[in-house]
């Protein structure tokens, strides 16, 4: 008989199912306000999260003085007395799971108390900061391949559901001393690794002042609404969830006059292939 070797990250894998499993069986706190919905808030979330989210709501389910039913729904009392659906606070909790809202987007609609002095906002922060972040990296990473799974953008599940904003103040700053170099030189760029991703070509580099960047080869597929052509390079600080590849007109415009450097590395490229790199 074969037998399966089991990494580690494959065992806490399987563990963290069979203990979601658990919880919904066992009827918990989140299985009483969700129900079977419950299994889309456990998937996004490490365990940890996951048994402090149904304490919160066994404690909730516990006083009757929290919970009103309509026949619109469940609603959850506040300490002023502010009814909050329960089909509100799932979708708050589902959708930052699946990385879609940042909590500062959300977080104020949450009571700070509900109606029996019960702490309610201060317990789903602290549960967003220990969102499974490893959990989902680990998964996105078996369906994108070893090369994209190592440059997972956080907080960005797809080009639409995407933390644009501090990511690209993030890449940047990561920039800001590539804009000071003086002139690209091919033979201080170091390959670090290269790839074919979807297929494009792509290179993680080091340039010559130490930064590690992402450059990759258009396709030339969406020159109507991007105006990048076939065989033109671009970087990218890295790779949604869903395995989209972070680009925008900021970062499109770094490689087309926006800095100096990076824009003669781009053309050299187009010229001349990557094989002369660091020689």
């Amino acid at each position: 008989m074969r037998k399966f070797i089991l990494t580690e990250d494959d065992k806490n894998y399987i563990l963290s199912l069979y203990n979601s499993k658990v919880i919904l069986s066992e009827g918990g706190g989140l299985a009483r306000f969700f129900g079977r919905d419950a299994d889309y808030i456990i998937r996004y979330y490490s365990d940890d999260a996951v048994r402090t989210l149904d304490n919160l709501f066994a404690k909730i389910y516990s006083n009757a003085s929290n919970i009103v039913s309509k026949a619109e729904g469940m609603f959850i009392v506040s300490a002023s007395g502010v009814k909050v659906p329960v089909s509100t606070i799932e979708s708050i909790i589902r959708l930052f799971g699946e990385g879609k809202v940042q909590p500062n987007e959300l977080i104020e609609y949450l009571p700070r108390r509900l109606a029996d002095g019960t702490e309610f906002r201060s317990v789903l922060e602290q549960v967003f900061e220990k969102k499974g972040v490893q959990k989902i990296a680990q998964q996105g990473g078996k369906q994108l391949g070893q090369f994209r799974s190592k440059f997972l953008l956080p907080n960005c599940a797809s080009n639409r559901y995407c933390d644009v904003k501090n990511i690209l103040s993030a890449f940047k700053s990561k920039l800001d001393g590539v804009a000071k170099l003086w002139e690209f030189r091919p033979s201080r760029v170091k390959i670090l690794e290269k790839s074919n991703v979807a297929g494009r070509e792509i290179i993680n580099v080091e340039l010559e002042n130490g930064t590690p960047v992402l450059f990759y080869k258009s396709s030339g597929a969406n020159v109507a609404s991007t105006g990048k052509k076939a065989g033109e390079w671009f970087v990218i600080p890295g790779f949604a969830e869903n395995g989209w590849f972070f680009k925008t007109p900021e970062t499109i415009e770094f490689t087309k006059g926006g800095i100096k450097y990076l824009t003669e590395m781009a053309e050299y490229l187009k010229e001349n292939g990557i094989d002369s790199l660091g020689k």
